[in-house]
């Protein structure tokens, strides 16, 4: 029956009304009797509450005592009177009955039926109630064996203890199987977890505590918290653990399924005066973790199921030889929070020894599968990592020291469909963008992750096998960096040394920045140590970054050891590599072999291998022995991008017998290096330093490339036109040049000299003893998303006189400011003096271009002008020309008309054709022949220089005259007026002619290679009554947009206007589009804008010089129509050679449109006749 209810008198007899003269009753007598009655029959109510659950049931906890009692005095009362009976052996034989239990039985079932009498309610199962569970335990503890449990829900009210004074006997606690026997809890921590110490002493907070007893065993059950689990933004505040083992040798957990916890599901660790005394003395020195003796020791857990709890499933803390076998550890974390949720994890802050993690399965854990912050010892194998969100698995050596690390025969599963969306303590991921909240590894080792632990005697050898491991599935999601196996060091001790063994790995994925990345810090003195990755078999789609990447940045270290990258199989469908297979940036580095490796690429498009050092560059020696190319490039191909370096002599690399296609296919040759067949012996790599690279003259081999593909438009156009002698403004308003560094030099006058043919911008040194002065810098309006090409035209006009003219002073720099602080963003050109000093040299050749030909150390000359191309690393918000990133170290020079900023990494092909562009607005004498000066004389210190337009071909006039071979350049027809009827264009052609002329419009791509969409059937529709041409959006990265070009086309200084029926749909860009736009050599010239209203129900178009719609100005209030034909002009007044409709000058936005039939571009025409000309065709289509 449900509980009673509670009596309140509702009348008040003493009321006036209830009160007659007649009435013998006195009312207010009444009303107190009535009073009286309800406090008594409610404090009954009350106290039934305590002792009947609101199901009728007996509240068994309740009286706990009350059995306990019942069952004492029974028992006392049998032993009384058998000891008044009987004695002797018949009173020590009743005494054995007694304790076997069979007595205590009896008693039991006789307590019940005096709780539970016939007729009663029915109580919870025979076992299950909490009074049950501490009797078992309790009898378990007396007889020094296991409490078992039967099948049923437990639901306890407070900790089960098992320690040295509550059932110290008590072998463990085994149930009827996971699911089947259930614990549950709810109470909530009295205090939060210290996630700054890891040292919180939380053993009083957990479902079941084992402290400070042993070989105890707790098999075949479910425990589970369901108290608080998640608070936003705090991702250690839990202190409770389902199961917590302290201080405890040789324990077992099997078969347990542990849920909920807010910290750990199942919790091994150890936390006494007496262990923190040892790890201070581990970490100085004075003990080896060999003799350790207060951690926990050779504790196991197997085959449990951890799951849903906070921070870990199975989480390890002070312990030595501990076992993590056969267990599923799954969705441990939460999904709103990156920075918890391991399945398997080693606490950081401790010292732990000879643990092994092996035959485990971790699922959609919402940060790591198999984590280690601190481990001596941590063994991973025959693991099953399944989408484990951020890590497979990552080991760091946080506050003490790492030693022998084995991970071998696992499989790790990137699943691209579980990611974070966005921590919940961030707004905005890409402000977030080096958070590993957004980034996926499958294998991360980093030893001395903080570098400014202050340990002692580490070991000298730290052993990383991560050895036939099966990885797949990766797959970057256009966030941050993914890469299959990273490995740092940042150990300065010059004792350690690391020897790492990557090899006989199995990696596929989709697309991958790296596949290795391995990186030392400038004080880690051994760098990466002795390092083989070996034997790998790699195929990916895409890579992005780098394959191989190699950074040993210690420059007064012995790293010494050998680095071999032998016998991988790497296979890629689409290398966006800037460089294709192996960057090795290693300054101490004796002996890197490269050997026997197959390279299955379509096409060698970037560098191949880029070797660079600055100060041990004469003790460099690198082998590249037996690999090949298998790709459609050929030899001389491969050769031309083979290996770039900078300062390390050629004759210290030693090629032989690389191939492509095949093991018969040609040889791949490099200049200048050694072709020995014999690799070297690793245990004596020194080699004979040779005279560097160097001394040649670059106008002595240069001759003039040819353009075999059409160069792309700049990302960033500078409008050089409108330029002031204080800033240059980019065309399109969001980027600008203004004057950086403090130190201008005497008689500094501005930034840009804007009277010289072609324009120029200075820097300047302040003196010429100094390394500093003032430069421009280029400010864009947001940072660049990839590898970035860069193109300028530059003039050092001194390198000044301070001692870093030897050492290097940078021409270029790449930055990045965030939150008012710059940064570095690597990328850029290092010049130093020549062998006089009216030379200079750059310190490395990788992706350097001068004038279009590929850079090889050769000598140039101060104050010519070369046309220099090179690229950037992503990220970056500004560029400074002439100077570095920070202004620390600069050059004075001149840099000219004709820079571009790509936002991509331009192919060879590419580069060469935009080098060439440049070259024609900047420096046209190589075009036309014969010498001249470099566009102008160049500038003092003083910033007083003069600039020329140079010679013009034949015999030249101006300084520094260079004599270069006769080139011709071909030049396409071209016409000036157009007009298309498209009388005789056939539907679904992607090209149309004009009436008469050469001109052509064309439908064009903005990537070649990629698809059309599904329902593309060419440009040129029937529209009802008029035929048209038309754009098509792109999708993504796979489908290609459209637009409409106009070909062949060449307006010189004259007024001209594109008169064009246009009608705008639905779809592409929401902001400003260019409906049409009119180019000179790239760079915009005018502009018809676009926009979608925020609704989406129509169309805005926003007011230009030039631009009319209808005949009048646009206005940017006016909704205007989808599908309706309207009549555009653009007139401009200076010389034009391209046209487009329907996206901007580089072809990354989009509007969706068709440009009707009787388009016409006319040159010279009066505005009468251009409003003729407007009139025909608005009759032609019916516009009011």
């Amino acid at each position: 029956m449900a509980q009673p209810n509670k009596y309140n008198p509702i009348t008040r007899f003493s009321n006036s009304s209830y009160s007659t003269s007649r009435s013998k009753i006195e009312p207010l007598a009444l009303d107190t009797e009535l009073k009286n009655i309800s406090d008594s029959i409610n404090n009954v109510v009350t106290n039934l509450a305590k002792i009947q659950r609101d199901d009728g049931n007996i509240n068994d906890a309740a009286l706990g005592e009350y059995y306990k009692k019942i069952e004492q005095d029974a028992l006392s009362s049998v032993d009384a009177r058998i000891s008044s009976t009987i004695g002797g052996a018949a009173k020590s034989a009743v005494d054995a009955y007694i304790l076997s239990g069979a007595v205590k039985a009896a008693v039991d079932a006789y307590v019940r039926t005096l709780t539970f009498p016939n007729g009663g309610t029915t109580p919870a199962p025979i076992g299950t109630t909490e009074f049950d569970l501490l009797n078992i335990l309790r009898a378990a503890n007396d007889a020094a064996d296991f409490a078992y449990l039967e099948a049923g829900t437990y639901k306890i009210t407070s900790q089960i203890r098992i320690t040295p004074t509550e059932y110290p006997n008590l072998k463990g606690i085994i149930g009827k199987g996971k699911g089947n026997t259930v614990i549950t809890f709810d109470w909530a921590q009295k205090f939060d977890w210290d996630s700054n110490t890891n040292e919180t002493d939380a053993r009083s907070e957990c479902g079941i505590l084992v402290d400070g007893v042993h070989n105890k065993t707790l098999k075949d059950f479910s425990i589970r918290y369901e108290g608080e689990f998640y608070r936003k933004g705090q991702s250690y505040f839990g202190c409770v653990s389902c199961i917590n083992i302290q201080n405890s040798n040789n324990n077992l957990v099997d078969s347990v399924e542990a849920s909920g916890a807010n910290r750990a599901g199942i919790f091994f660790g150890a936390t006494s005066d007496a262990l923190k005394q040892e790890n201070a003395a581990v970490k100085n020195g004075t003990l080896s973790v060999d003799s350790i003796k207060s951690h926990g020791l050779n504790n196991t857990v197997q085959n449990c199921h951890a799951h849903h709890n906070r921070v870990a499933g199975i989480l390890i803390q002070n312990q030595v030889g501990t076992r993590v076998l056969s267990n599923t550890c799954e969705y441990n974390g939460h999904e709103a929070d990156g920075g918890t949720g391991y399945g398997i994890c080693a606490f950081s802050n401790s010292v732990n020894v000879g643990i092994k993690v092996i035959g485990n399965t971790t699922r959609k854990n919402y940060r790591k599968g198999i984590d280690s912050h601190d481990a001596y010892d941590y063994e991973v194998r025959d693991n099953r990592s399944e989408g484990d969100r951020f890590f497979g698995c990552a080991i760091e050596s946080r506050g003490f020291p790492m030693r022998n690390i084995v991970i071998e025969n696992n499989v790790f599963i990137q699943d691209g469909t579980f990611r974070l969306t966005l921590d919940d303590e961030h707004t905005d991921w890409t402000n977030h963008r080096n958070s590993d909240y957004y980034r996926y590894t499958a294998v991360r080792i980093e030893n001395k992750s903080q570098a400014s632990q202050p340990w002692k005697n580490q070991p000298d050898n730290v052993s990383i096998i991560i050895r036939n491991n099966n990885i797949s599935g990766i797959e970057w999601d256009g966030r941050g960096i993914h890469r299959v196996i990273e490995i740092r060091n940042n150990e300065q001790a010059t004792h350690v040394r690391l020897n790492c063994d990557v090899s006989g790995n199995t990696i596929k994925g989709k697309s991958v920045h790296n596949i290795f990345f391995g990186y030392s810090e400038t004080t880690a003195y051994n760098g990466l140590g002795n390092f083989v990755l070996k034997n790998n078999n790699i195929d990916f789609d895409e890579i992005r970054d780098v394959p191989f990447s190699f950074q040993e940045k210690n420059q007064s270290g012995v790293t010494g050891g050998l680095l071999e990258v032998s016998g991988n199989t790497i296979t890629t469908r689409k290398n966006d590599a800037w460089v294709n297979i192996l960057n090795l940036e290693c300054e101490t580095r004796p002996l890197i072999k490269f050997n026997g490796n197959t390279i299955n690429m379509p096409m060698v498009t970037k560098q191949q291998i880029r070797l660079v050092s600055s100060a041990g560059a004469s003790k460099q020696f690198l082998e590249v022995m037996n690999n090949i190319w298998n790709t459609a490039s050929t030899a001389d191909q491969v050769k031309a991008l083979f290996i770039t370096r900078n300062t390390v002599p050629a004759s210290n690399i030693n090629v032989y017998n690389n191939r492509v296609k095949d093991s018969n296919g040609d040889i791949i040759t490099y200049d200048g290096a050694t072709t020995n067949a014999t690799s070297k012996d690793p245990a004596n790599p020194s080699t004979q330093p040779s005279t560097p690279v160097g001394g040649n003259i670059w106008e002595d081999s240069y001759t003039l490339p040819t353009a075999t593909v059409t160069a792309p438009d700049s990302s960033i156009v500078l409008n050089w036109d409108g330029a002031t002698a204080d800033s240059i403004q980019s065309s399109d308003g969001f980027s600008i040049v203004v004057q950086a560094g403090g130190y201008p030099p005497v008689g500094w006058t501005s930034i840009v000299d804007t009277a010289a043919s072609p324009k120029y911008m200075r820097s300047r040194l302040k003196r010429d003893m100094a390394s500093a002065g003032v430069y421009p810098r280029l400010k864009m309006n947001r940072a660049t998303t990839s590898i970035s090409t860069i193109i300028f035209p530059m003039k050092i006009v001194s390198l000044g006189t301070s001692s870093r003219i030897t050492t290097g002073l940078p021409i270029i720099g790449f930055g990045k400011t965030e939150n008012e602080v710059d940064s570095v963003i690597s990328g850029g050109a290092v010049a130093i003096q020549g062998s006089d000093a009216t030379k200079f040299k750059f310190t490395k050749t990788n992706g350097i271009y001068v004038d279009g030909k590929p850079y090889n150390l050769e000598e140039l000359s101060i104050g010519k002008t070369y046309i220099i191309a090179l690229n950037a690393e992503p990220g970056a918000t500004y560029i400074n020309f002439g100077a570095a990133w920070n202004g620390n170290g600069q050059v004075s020079a001149d840099t000219f008309e004709g820079v571009e900023i790509h936002n991509r990494s331009l192919s060879p092909a590419e580069t060469i054709a935009a080098s060439l562009r440049a070259i024609a607005k900047a420096k046209p004498e190589l075009i036309n022949g014969g010498s001249g000066s470099n566009a102008g004389t160049g500038g003092t210190d003083s910033g007083t220089g003069t600039g020329g337009a140079g010679g013009t071909g034949g015999a030249g006039t101006g300084d520094n005259s260079n004599t270069q071979p006769s080139t011709t350049t071909p030049t396409p027809t071209t016409d000036k007026n157009a007009v298309f009827s498209m009388t005789n264009a056939e539907i679904g052609a992607n090209s149309v002619s004009a009436d008469s002329g050469s001109v052509v419009l064309v439908s064009a791509k903005n990537v070649e290679t990629r698809a059309d969409a599904a329902d593309w059937s060419g440009m040129v529709v029937n529209d009802g009554t008029f035929k048209a041409v038309k754009t098509s959006l792109p999708n993504g990265n796979t489908i290609a947009g459209r637009f409409i070009r106009v070909d062949n086309l060449l307006v010189g200084e004259e007024s001209s206007t594109i008169i064009f029926p246009f009608k705008v749909f639905a779809g592409g860009t929401t902001g400003s589009v260019a409906i049409v736009i009119s180019m000179l050599s790239g760079s915009p010239v005018a502009v018809g804008n676009a926009a979608l209203s925020e609704d989406g129900l129509g169309w805005i178009a926003y007011p230009s010089n030039g631009f009319t719609i209808n005949g009048v100005l646009p206005k940017s209030t006016n909704l205007l129509e989808f599908n309706k034909w309207y009549i555009g002009m653009l007139t401009q007044a200076k010389s034009i050679d391209a046209v487009r409709f329907g996206t901007n000058h580089v072809a990354n936005v989009w509007r969706n449109l068709f440009i009707g039939e009787s388009v016409e571009i006319a040159t010279g025409a009066s505005s009468s006749e251009v409003q003729a000309k407007y009139e025909a065709l608005k009759t032609k289509y019916g516009v009011v």
